[in-house]
């Protein structure tokens, strides 16, 4: 499982970043170091499966992430 998040802090203070503004993630390449070729992969919590390319020990997927926050499941 990879956890995925993208937001855009705000420092207000010396010790305080603010979270408010997602930053989406459009056709984003991920590639993630396995031992073998995954049976599937799928961006949770939303339930999309998603294309996986499989190469020289590396499974490789494009996500968009509109929300902030995504999984990678790789089973």
């Amino acid at each position: 499982i990879v956890h995925l998040i993208s937001f855009y802090p705000e420092r207000r203070a010396d010790d305080l970043d603010i979270v408010e503004d997602v930053l989406p993630l459009v056709d984003t390449r991920i590639s993630v170091k396995l031992p073998k070729a995954p049976k599937r992969a799928t961006l949770q919590p939303h339930g999309v499966e998603l294309t996986c390319e499989y190469a020289d020990g590396y499974a490789e997927v494009s996500v968009t992430l509109l929300d902030g926050h995504g999984m990678l499941v790789f089973e």
